[in-house]
């Protein structure tokens, strides 16, 4: 009887253990809100992310890592500062700081991974969120923002996978801003986002997909450089560069699309393109518009070169190619 006990008492003690680890592993998973220390989950202040009051439980670095900045109450604007050395590896990161204009940075050195089964950034609010940290996309990730929301991404961003953008609401427009250098290796941009800044990137050879968003162009050299190529579906490309003249190898488009030509020019092609140059079909129209930007306007126009040629199908465009260097 007493061995029937003892062992009895050990299958509770076991049951107890594996039932502690399954609690455990439940708030491994769930969302570390940002406090700041001092602060509290809707009214968050500024501090390091190495501070262990910063936050409402124990922060870890990891691919199922979930990162949660809110401030729905908040006085004032604050910082959240990566102060944590090398890359601090997370799968989502949720903001929702509805109208106070939370940023996240890092100290020097210091970077966010995205790493992990489809990692994510949500953007909750109706507000603009910055993220000045160098951001790796270690893994394809999706950006979601919703109607009126934006983020601006102002570091660098770098990795050899894909980013996507989506707005959660599906109606009105969100807007992802990106003015650093950009080296991930593809964007694609739902219906109702606009991808603005220099959204092309600083890499060779990236594809850019528009399904029914748009793409506007607000820097030089926002397309990135001249090897990269767009596809548009139902997609607005909006060259709103002043004075610049943006150049990429390629892009072909559906009947759907339009190509916008504000206070810049669009030159497609490439001389150094493999293979002699690729081809451009598209079928969509192409307006110049000159709400865009006050440039005069002998500074908008579509240009052609490299070997490759470029085939307008739509009868209805308002511009043709003003200006062929080579190719046709």
């Amino acid at each position: 009887q007493v061995k029937n006990l003892n062992s009895r008492a050990r299958c509770l003690i076991m049951a107890a253990a594996a039932s502690a680890v399954a609690i455990h592993a439940g708030i491994a998973s769930a969302a570390t809100n940002w406090t700041g220390g001092g602060g509290t989950t809707s009214a968050p202040v500024s501090d390091n992310w190495s501070t262990p009051t910063a936050w409402d439980a124990v922060l870890t670095s990891g691919s199922s890592t979930a990162l949660s900045f809110g401030g729905p109450t908040a006085a004032a604007p604050y910082t959240a500062t990566d102060d944590i050395a090398g890359a601090f590896q997370l799968n989502s990161l949720t903001l929702n700081d509805a109208a106070i204009g939370g940023v996240i940075a890092a100290s020097a050195g210091d970077s966010l991974s995205f790493t992990g089964a489809s990692p994510s950034i949500q953007q909750s609010a109706a507000d603009v969120f910055t993220i000045s940290a160098p951001v790796t996309i270690a893994a394809n990730t999706a950006v979601q923002v919703i109607n009126g929301g934006e983020i601006d991404f102002t570091g660098a961003m770098s990795g050899s996978n894909a980013v996507s953008l989506t707005n959660s609401s599906a109606t009105g427009n969100a807007i992802v801003n990106f003015t650093g250098a950009i080296t991930f290796s593809s964007l694609t941009v739902n219906a109702n986002v606009t991808a603005a800044g220099k959204a092309g990137g600083a890499s060779p050879g990236r594809i850019i997909t528009v399904n029914g968003g748009s793409l506007r162009v607000d820097l030089q050299d926002g397309l990135g450089q001249k090897q990269n190529n767009i596809n548009l579906t139902g997609g607005t490309l909006l060259i709103n560069a002043p004075n610049i003249s943006q150049q990429i190898s390629s892009i072909n488009g559906d009947a759907a699309s339009t190509i916008s030509l504000g206070s810049g020019a669009l030159l497609i092609g490439n001389k150094s393109d493999a293979g002699g140059g690729l081809n451009s079909t598209f079928a969509g129209l192409i307006t110049s518009d000159p709400t865009l930007g006050p440039s005069a306007a002998s500074h908008r126009g579509l240009g052609k070169t490299g070997l490759g040629t470029l085939t307008l199908t739509n009868p209805a465009n308002s511009q043709t190619v003003t200006n062929i260097i080579c190719g046709t």
